[in-house]
């Protein structure tokens, strides 16, 4: 299984969570859900997802294949790396021919990035932002099966984020800590603003666990912080692997409209700690 996730644009006057102040995870509604394949929300359309395929290219490019909804047979190829240029064709009125791939991190067995689409609209551009968190696009689903006890998984996370009013994007590290006998996570993660001394951090606690599926989910009991304010937010993702050897996932939440982080992030197990690549 597979997910986009979409923001409003990264940079601008824009938030780039849509999470209320406050305590609790109620905020953000934009993380999205399905039984099975990747799904995109489109900006400027709430609640339109499209069934995304991701999958390895005969020319060893990513290609992720937009199946329905508002960008229906729209088909977006990329070298897979960070910060890579990307074809596309098809798509709704306005769609440019180029995007890119924003950010993009890989394990063994775990895929996530960030994909940026540009629409033509009233004499301007517009853009918006595709989260993905998946197994890797020549590799097998999820997890067959969890494991039991208590585990550690540590790895990347990279994301838009605002601090004090100022925008940009943000990136460093998270840990997660798995209880799979109780089906709980929690997490933390520590970073900065790229090209800028301003840090950032924030944790988040009571993530429940699906079994069945392997997937995990922030819920009405989940809790986070960021830079040590309360905030709303939401998170998902799986597990990847025959052991659940790694996990990833997307994230947003925020204290009010000028403090607020929303990305992904990719993490891997005690067997492999340094298993996240950025590039082919």
């Amino acid at each position: 299984m597979s997910r986009f996730l979409v923001v409003p644009p990264l940079l601008g006057a824009a938030l780039v969570v849509s999470a209320c102040s406050g305590g609790g995870s109620g905020g953000a509604g934009a993380v999205v859900s399905s039984a099975s394949g990747v799904l995109s929300q489109n900006v400027g359309q709430q609640q339109a997802a499209s069934q995304v395929l991701a999958s390895r290219h005969a020319s060893g490019k990513v290609q992720f294949l937009f199946e329905d909804g508002p960008l229906a047979d729209m088909v977006v190829l990329c070298d897979d790396h960070s910060g890579a240029s990307c074809s596309v064709v098809g798509g709704p009125e306005g769609t440019q021919q180029a995007a890119k791939l924003e950010g993009r991190m890989a394990g063994d067995h775990a895929y996530a990035g960030s994909l940026r689409l540009g629409h033509q609209k009233n004499g301007a551009i517009e853009y918006s932002y595709h989260r993905l968190y998946q197994a890797t696009p020549d590799g097998s689903d999820r997890a067959p099966g969890l494991p039991g006890g208590v585990h550690q998984y540590q790895g990347d996370f990279m994301a838009g984020a605002i601090v004090d009013g100022e925008g940009g994007i943000a990136e460093g590290g998270i840990t997660l800590l798995v209880n799979f006998d109780a089906g709980l996570l929690s997490g933390s993660m520590a970073g900065k603003m790229r090209d800028s001394t301003t840090q950032l951090w924030g944790d988040f606690n009571k993530v429940t666990i699906d079994a069945q599926t392997g997937e995990f989910a922030a819920g009405p009991g989940s809790t986070f912080t960021f830079r040590d304010a309360v905030a709303g937010g939401a998170l998902e993702g799986g597990f990847y692997g025959p052991d659940a050897n790694e996990a990833a996932g997307a994230f947003e939440f925020g204290v009010d409209q000028n403090n607020g982080i929303s990305g992904v992030f990719l993490a891997c197990g005690a067997d492999k700690p340094n298993c996240v690549s950025h590039s082919q």
